[in-house]
């Protein structure tokens, strides 16, 4: 596996994390197809700003060079599919951050998607309370979620009904700021 070039514009602003790719790999172990599964880090996979888009592309760019043994059935080599984990490490000391703590940021969303209930979870009567810490961008948009707590079967769906949600801009001082929280979703049968 290749070492992914870290791209300028991530370092600068600080933006790391793993990148998961999915890779196709053919029956004589290169890869024919990389596509980004999820990352950097907790980022929501909707979020295409130019930074993210970057460690994004420098990971697909990575694992497309990598080579693997081929997947045998038998004796026969055939093709496979895999995950590849490209880690973009941060170094040094952050920049100065304009966040500011929400606490429980549920009454304050402009819009709150409510999770759809896992029919694995309903079977063995998983219920309670997911926490989702989430990272608000300035534009009121979620940034980052990522399930702190709850039943493992409910903990994806809170995510992906958290990188959903939207919010209002908070302005400190007249200048735009990202926003740390939590939501919660409580799951009852």
């Amino acid at each position: 596996m290749p070492e992914a070039v870290y791209p300028s514009i991530a370092k600068d602003a600080w933006i790391g994390g793993n990148v998961n790719v999915q890779v196709k790999v053919d029956e004589n172990g290169r890869v024919t197809d990389a596509v980004v599964d999820s990352g950097p880090g907790a980022t929501c996979p909707t979020v295409s700003t130019p930074v993210v888009n970057s460690l994004r592309e420098a990971a697909t760019a990575a694992a497309s060079q990598a080579t693997f043994s081929p997947a045998m059935t038998g004796s026969k080599p055939v093709p496979s599919v895999s995950m590849v984990t490209v880690e973009f490490k941060l170094e040094g000391t952050p920049p100065r951050s304009r966040t500011i703590s929400g606490g429980v940021l549920n009454g304050k969303a402009t819009s709150l998607p409510t999770p759809a209930y896992p029919a694995a979870a309903k079977a063995v009567n998983a219920s309670g309370t997911v926490t989702v810490q989430v990272m608000i961008a300035e534009d009121g948009s979620i940034y980052s979620a990522q399930a702190v707590s709850g039943h493992p079967l409910l903990r994806s769906v809170s995510v992906k009904a958290a990188c959903s949600a939207a919010f209002s801009p908070v302005l400190l001082q007249g200048e735009p700021v990202k926003i740390s929280g939590v939501i919660t979703y409580n799951f009852n049968l």
